[in-house]
């Protein structure tokens, strides 16, 4: 009984293991609700078309933080898209009463639906894929319809994944090799979602808020704006390469 007891516990622990942690939930600063007040001080004083914060530009903002999240429109579903536009026009009072929980969450929802559809996207590589059904799987999915129900998203990632491997086995892989190599790319992106700091989460919506106004201003954060600073003074000698996520 005691060893049996044992057994089940160990597997029990081990299928556990399996399962992503939930990706940590971000939360703006102050000091960042009051950077993004100033912003639009400084904004509606000097950009070069003056542009109002008003309900008509929330919408603007809030279509290109959305799209900045998920351009290929694979990993919102419309449900989360029509509560996350039932607060589009909030998005001035939001900058201006330097409360910015709406993008916050938005960018907290977007975190978890990666880690539950990259994990979908990993358990798809363990099938066998059938290459003779007719299917279609657009390359651009920009003004693509966002899914409407869980199987829709389901089957939108397992076409996804067919093509992934269709595309390494027509380029000669052996299967082995391709499903070692997708899993390594799902299981990569991931992984980048846990690092997230609120400093990335300012940053994306202050550059879709500047883009907004005008598509040739952008945000620098202090860190941006540093390394901008070095990079203009030549301050490091290098061969001009940088490496990032």
């Amino acid at each position: 009984k005691h060893g049996r007891f044992g057994l089940v516990l160990s597997i029990a622990s081990s299928a556990y293991a399996q399962q992503p942690a939930s990706p940590p939930t971000l939360e703006p600063s102050q000091i960042q609700a009051q950077a993004a007040n100033l912003s639009a001080q400084f904004l509606g004083r000097y950009a070069y078309k003056t542009v109002p914060l008003d309900d008509t530009l929330s919408v603007h903002i809030m279509n290109k933080f959305i799209k900045s999240l998920d351009p290929d429109r694979m990993l919102f579903m419309r449900s989360d898209i029509d509560r996350f536009m039932a607060d589009s026009t909030k998005i001035d009072d939001a900058i201006l009463n330097e409360d910015l929980e709406i993008p916050f969450s938005i960018f907290n929802a977007y975190t978890r639906r990666v880690v539950d559809r990259m994990t979908f996207a990993r358990s798809e590589l363990k099938r066998d894929f059938d290459f003779t059904v007719h299917e279609d799987y657009p390359i651009s999915r920009e003004d693509a319809p966002w899914a409407q129900t869980q199987q829709q998203s389901d089957d939108l990632w397992r076409k996804r994944v067919k093509s992934d491997w269709l595309r390494l086995k027509l380029a000669g892989q052996a299967d082995a090799s391709i499903r070692e190599t997708l899993d390594k790319r799902y299981k990569n992106i991931m992984d980048r979602v846990y690092p997230y700091k609120s400093d990335d989460v300012f940053q994306t919506f202050m550059a879709a808020y500047t883009t907004a106004v005008d598509p040739h201003t952008d945000y620098f954060s202090a860190k941006a704006s540093e390394e901008f600073d070095i990079s203009m003074k030549l301050s490091l000698v290098g061969i001009g390469a940088v490496l990032q996520e």
